[in-house]
């Protein structure tokens, strides 16, 4: 994500400077002045901080994102062209719209102290939108253990897990499976249940 870059997105959409201000109600000269600070500068006073400008830089980055993503199916099918491709953790809302169909699972990770504050079920609703109307697979990734303002009990990931299940989910993981053990809990791979 490049200044430079973004210029050339914006002056691709609007055609010229002139349409850029025309669109973003600005008098940025020249066009060097265009950069992903002014966008959101000028959107400072909108409600929300959003108009115009900052919807723009929001798709230039949804793109980028996409075309990186494309990037790396079209390198690793090049390798092989079998084995259904996953996502890394995807941590934002905005970025589940960018994901290419090249991909066969989407694995979302939206904690609750990098988001919206759902210490019941971690924001497990992105299962959901990861979907895409069916569209993906999606396994949503927990980190453990929980924040310490959440117990951390078996019933507290059974819930997660269930909700999780509940939206869509085709699986669940955990960012470390190996700190479970002192929990002493038993995985039931037949009922997908979490077992004292």
């Amino acid at each position: 994500l490049t200044d430079a870059d973004f210029r050339d997105f914006v002056l691709k959409r609007y055609g010229s400077l002139d349409g850029v201000n025309a669109h973003w109600g600005s008098e940025l000269r020249p066009s060097d002045e265009l950069t992903r600070a002014a966008a959101d500068a000028l959107d400072a006073d909108e409600a929300y901080g959003v108009g115009r400008p900052s919807v723009d830089l929001a798709e230039y980055q949804r793109l980028a994102f996409h075309d990186v993503l494309a990037l790396w199916a079209e390198t690793i099918r090049a390798i092989d062209a079998q084995t259904p491709l996953m996502t890394g953790c995807v941590s934002l809302y905005r970025s589940l719209g960018a994901i290419p169909d090249s991909y066969a699972i989407v694995q979302v990770h939206m904690p609750p102290d990098i988001l919206e504050p759902d210490l019941m079920t971690h924001n497990v609703q992105a299962v959901a939108m990861a979907r895409r109307g069916g569209r993906f697979e999606v396994i949503p990734w927990l980190r453990v253990p929980l924040p310490p303002s959440e117990a951390y009990t078996k019933s507290a990931l059974c819930r997660w897990i269930m909700e999780a299940g509940l939206r869509g989910a085709v699986g669940v993981g955990l960012e470390d499976w190996g700190r479970m053990t002192d929990r002493d809990f038993v995985y039931s791979s037949t009922a997908n249940q979490v077992l004292a």
